[in-house]
């Protein structure tokens, strides 16, 4: 699978970043995975979407994207896999079922995926959560070794490169 990391959104606090699929022939498909995430629960759970983006916009703008808005999905797989939870206005956590998972590297660092509905104990009993994880998972894997490699690197909250943000995982 070839993929795309660019940026989602950035604002004074933080750069936030998404994946964005790609064909055989490295050609983008029409929305990002965050995008997509957007558009398929809207109508669905048109609460919850818009926490999400007043969330975005209180992340980006205001407070950065404390580990207070993110539930910890952390494996053995992957230490930096976290999920965006649902605040009310009061600050009190929603007890809702739709998460958009994402790495979380830092207060102004995260590379946002796709969601989904978790209406079981853990995200590994859902196959179609299985599979949005199992992408974030593996690109960070990738993204370790390119680091490594000093093929990409972090400046401030900006991936950057020397070639395109391509990766197969």
């Amino acid at each position: 699978m070839l993929l795309t990391v660019e940026k989602l959104l950035t604002g004074p606090k933080a750069a936030f970043y998404t994946i964005r699929l790609l064909d055989k022939t490295e050609k983008e498909e029409l929305f990002n995975e965050t995008e997509k995430f957007f558009i398929k629960f809207e109508d669905s759970f048109p609460d919850d979407i818009n926490v999400f983006r007043a969330l975005f916009n209180k992340m980006q703008n205001e407070l950065g994207a404390r580990k207070s808005f993110f539930r910890n999905e952390d494996n053995i797989g992957c230490n930096f896999l976290k999920a965006l939870i649902n605040f009310t206005e009061e600050g009190k956590k929603y007890k809702d079922e739709l998460r958009l998972y994402c790495l979380y590297y830092n207060l102004d660092r995260i590379i946002f995926g796709n969601g989904g509905i978790k209406d079981k104990r853990t995200f590994n009993e859902i196959p179609e959560l299985v599979k949005i994880t199992s992408v974030l998972q593996k690109l960070d894997k990738v993204l370790e070794q390119k680091e490594k490699d000093e093929e990409i690197w972090w400046d401030g909250s900006e991936l950057k490169s020397n070639t395109k943000l391509i990766f197969e995982i």
